[in-house]
């Protein structure tokens, strides 16, 4: 069953008090300025950290695992910070095509490149008074990171192809999953450009760390993904998922919830489901892609023999192609 849960609005969701960091339940707001649901004693004094920053204009970085929801603390901070009634902008570095990465987070004029048929605001420009989410800054190119330095600690752009200056009022979250001191160490991330990030850094706890949240998320993603009144979790199918160390982290979950939606043929969501779930995700390595070994059967048509002698004939002419052909 789920736990104490009669709607998803009724969740243990954890909501930030844009003025004082003082946490608040769901009655005692209208409208929740955060997104992120939790009940673990980790997350809390995240959350309140998180508050904090957010009413200043201070760099944040998030470090975890991939799945975490790095991107949805992101939010959470651009929602309770005094630039909320801007569009957060949201890009993806590793996303970001290699030779273009500079035009598209700082822009370009007209005929500075081949394509460059007309002027273009880059990312920057585009959050100018609010918030520009970074995600995955630890696969930006060197280049790119000095040009971003020199934007941080300058405050103003130029344009690729331009000569003139474009002040910028950005506040910048970042987010990776990389090990950015050891990347320092190999030369592949500048460390001035960490520090330079890292005023505030906050660390999102992989879901096996803060299990407590699983019936939470679980409840919340069924709902969501459901195309019909939510089915129950059954305890043994919850606390199979309590048992999983998901490397995935929640993203994995609702992975898992969505497949066992569309498998579930019964009133409540079980174990068999969960199972189920399970072993679809195990066969997502290509080690599982090789097809199972059938026995053999009988063979009365003889279709075993005749394939045996089409053998050898192919294999006497392939020696007749080597003879002809020899490979040198």
């Amino acid at each position: 069953m789920w736990p104490n849960v009669r709607s998803p609005f009724q969740l243990m969701e954890v909501c930030i008090n844009e003025h004082t960091g003082e946490r608040l339940s769901m009655s005692q707001t209208s409208k929740p300025t955060a997104k992120v649901l939790s009940q673990s004693p980790l997350m809390a004094p995240l959350l309140e950290k998180a508050a904090k920053v957010a009413k200043t204009n201070k760099s944040v970085l998030l470090l975890g695992e991939t799945g975490v929801g790095k991107g949805l603390l992101a939010e959470t901070i651009h929602a309770m910070s005094p630039r909320r009634q801007q569009k957060l902008i949201l890009v993806n570095c590793g996303g970001l095509p290699p030779g273009l990465i500079e035009s598209e987070l700082f822009g370009h004029e007209k005929g500075a490149f081949t394509d460059a048929v007309k002027q273009r605001v880059g990312y920057f420009e585009e959050a100018n008074g609010s918030t520009l989410f970074l995600d995955e800054i630890g696969d930006m190119s060197l280049d790119a990171q000095q040009r971003l330095l020199h934007v941080l600690a300058e405050k103003h752009l130029r344009r690729v192809g331009g000569t003139g200056s474009v002040p910028v009022d950005v506040r910048v979250i970042a987010a990776t999953h990389r090990d950015l001191p050891r990347a320092i160490e190999d030369r592949t991330f500048r460390e001035d450009l960490f520090q330079r990030l890292s005023v505030f850094p906050l660390v999102v706890p992989p879901l096996r760390a803060r299990r407590e949240d699983i019936p939470l998320l679980a409840a919340h993603f069924v709902p969501r993904h459901a195309q019909q009144p939510a089915p129950p979790l059954s305890d043994a199918a919850l606390a199979r998922l309590k048992g999983y160390d998901w490397p995935g982290n929640v993203r994995e979950l609702e992975n898992w919830i969505e497949r066992m939606l569309i498998l579930s043929e019964g009133k409540q969501l079980g174990l068999a489901d969960v199972l189920e779930a399970e072993r679809m995700g195990q066969n997502l390595s290509p080690s599982a892609w090789v097809s199972p070994v059938v026995p053999k059967a009988e063979d009365p048509c003889g279709t075993e023999a005749a394939a045996g002698i089409l053998s050898r004939r192919l294999g006497s002419a392939w020696g007749r192609w080597n003879d002809d052909f020899p490979i040198s």
